[in-house]
């Protein structure tokens, strides 16, 4: 992405914290651990033998950067309709690696697709990961009662 690209908000981001809404600055990701994978290369007398990826730090900038971005797409729990609001955000917001998001990213920068757009498309598959994870627990299927420790989305809205 060149320094002209397409920005979302003119303030920075800070790595590795969650930015307030409308703070993020899509044209600094590139350089970020957020869509960046840092690699160094590894020799033995002389030969390149693999590289060593930041994966952890990736991850943890990719799920601040995702949560963020679903904080900002999806209505307040005080929006009506307060109920549907309130489970699509105790689902969503239960925790998780966000481990498809960032394979998302990753895998658009390798190909040079733009962060603002693989941005809100990484939020939708989580999201659809997301319904996945509510229909398996449902009565009908698995019928569980927690998820990550907590009540499942028909358990506590029922």
């Amino acid at each position: 992405m060149s320094a002209g690209a397409h920005q979302q908000s003119s303030a920075p981001t800070e790595l590795g914290s969650i930015p307030a809404a409308g703070t993020i600055n899509i044209s600094s990701l590139r350089d970020s651990a957020i869509v960046s994978l840092k690699m160094k290369t590894v020799s033995t007398e002389g030969y390149q033998t693999g590289c060593i990826i930041d994966a952890r730090a990736f991850f943890a900038s990719c799920r601040a950067l995702i949560d963020s971005q679903l904080d900002r797409l999806i209505p307040k729990e005080s929006e009506e309709p307060i109920r549907v609001h309130s489970a699509i955000r105790w689902s969503l917001f239960a925790g998780g690696k966000r481990f498809r998001p960032a394979l998302l990213l990753a895998t658009g920068q390798t190909f040079g697709a733009n962060a603002d757009r693989l941005l809100r498309t990484a939020c939708a598959l989580e999201m659809i990961h997301t319904y996945s994870l509510i229909h398996d627990d449902l009565p009908s299927m698995d019928n569980d009662d927690l998820r990550r420790g907590r009540p499942t989305c028909h358990v506590k809205f029922d």
